[in-house]
């Protein structure tokens, strides 16, 4: 059973990742049912290779990050991911806060970590970067925020017992 401080910490970890009021809603429900949550939820479980013998705080925290990935807050990359996918699936995300995203500023040689770093220095200036959450696979779930946000999410992440760090260090 999940207690209420390690609730509030998950609450506070999507309210601050989206303001979509139903992915609030959702995770409020797999907060107070986790296992209702991964019986409704069971080919996305099934797809990453959990069963139902992981711990609740696993399934909430894969929770959240397919329902980010869903509302397209968030997307989720292969480890090799070739350059055209990142960046189109990258651009969505640049859109959702104005940034500026232009191919020539990547590498085809390089890799996610690589062309994450680059995008973190061309958005300094703004004060935004790519966060990730580490979902323990060889897939990268990433965001675009603010870094005093990816400050208080790596925080409230190890509160909980999960990594949230810059999409580079991924």
């Amino acid at each position: 059973m999940i207690n209420e401080t390690t609730k509030e910490v998950y609450t506070r970890i999507v309210q601050i990742l989206t303001e979509e009021s139903s992915i609030h809603a959702t995770i409020e429900n797999c907060l107070e049912s986790p296992w209702d949550y991964f019986d409704e939820n069971l080919e996305r479980y099934d797809d990453r290779g959990i069963e139902d013998d992981e711990e609740e705080d696993t399934i909430v925290w894969i929770g959240i990050a397919d329902e980010l990935i869903e509302s397209g807050d968030a997307i989720e990359l292969d480890w090799n991911s070739i350059l055209e996918d990142f960046t189109y699936f990258m651009k969505e995300l640049a859109e959702q806060k104005n940034l500026p995203l232009q191919d020539d500023w990547l590498d085809e040689d390089g890799d996610i970590p690589s062309w994450c770093k680059v995008l973190d220095e061309k958005w300094e200036e703004a004060g935004y970067c790519l966060g990730a959450m580490d979902i323990d696979s060889d897939s990268y779930v990433i965001f675009v925020c603010r870094r005093e946000t990816l400050t208080e999410l790596t925080q409230l992440g190890q509160k909980v017992g999960f990594r949230f760090d810059f999409a580079k260090n991924m």
